[in-house]
């Protein structure tokens, strides 16, 4: 999404933790030193497993995201949405192709414990659902904070 990467370079995957160096970078089945971000790529990673790797997983230097259990976000409702958004009501983040369950743990300054882990970093912005409303989207919000 931004940034680049270069060969031999270590980075983190969130959420899991893991360390890793970049063996190999491919563009269009050719091996290069560097990538930049809009470049449609492969990389081979030391230091995980392709068993570990997962969907909505974020590779990262480290610097900008964190592994988050708990956010602050300045949210806003949806005006369609009909449901009540209360303490302790659950519902689903959505954050790039990463989801995780939270429930809503203050209503002012919004903020949200994670029932899971994600990568996230301030200023990202993130969408609150519930699966069991029509239409789903309970709003949307900003991350102020997540630890």
């Amino acid at each position: 999404k931004q940034g680049s990467i270069k060969k031999f370079q270590n980075l983190k995957i969130l959420p899991k933790n893991f360390d890793v160096t970049i063996r190999s970078i491919q563009k269009q089945d050719k091996d290069v030193e560097e990538a930049f971000e809009n470049d449609r790529l492969g990389v081979a990673l030391k230091g995980i497993g392709e068993s570990e790797f997962a969907k909505g997983m974020v590779l990262c230097s480290g610097k900008d995201f964190i592994e988050a259990k708990k956010t602050e976000i300045f949210f806003e409702k949806n005006s369609f949405y009909k449901g009540k958004i209360e303490l302790d009501s659950q519902f689903h983040l959505h954050s790039r192709t990463q989801s995780v369950v939270c429930r809503v743990k203050s209503l002012s300054p919004f903020s949200l414990a994670l029932e899971g882990a994600i990568g996230l970093r301030k200023d990202e912005r993130v969408v609150l659902l519930d699966l069991n409303a029509f239409p789903r989207i309970a709003g949307w919000g900003t991350i102020i904070s997540a630890e």
